[in-house]
């Protein structure tokens, strides 16, 4: 019998899962896990400056409370706009940089 039949190793896609799982778990942790608390913290009364008092559950009324406040609207809405023009000048400008130095002169 040879050496190759009796020795069956693991496949090059469970290697590979075998040193990069730890990784993307970490990853998803520290990525993931402050997401979903922070989504969950924002339905609730929660103040970081209030030590030691234990938010309560208010359901959507934190949300409703944001979208009424016209103030904040109004500011938002400007900043989108600037947002907007920034990116779609930006992505003019780099599709025509780009876009020209592909041209033979």
């Amino acid at each position: 019998m040879s050496v190759k039949k009796k020795f069956k190793g693991l496949s090059d896609k469970a290697v590979g899962w075998l040193f990069i799982g730890p990784t993307v778990l970490l990853l998803l942790a520290i990525n993931i896990y402050p997401l979903v608390y922070a989504i969950k913290m924002s339905f609730t009364n929660f103040y970081a400056n209030k030590i030691g008092r234990e938010p309560q559950f208010v359901g959507l009324k934190n949300y409703i409370k944001v979208l009424n406040k016209e103030a904040h609207m109004g500011k938002n809405a400007s900043y989108s706009k600037l947002y907007v023009l920034d990116f779609v000048t930006s992505s003019n400008y780099r599709f025509g940089f780009s876009f020209a130095s592909k041209q033979e002169i």
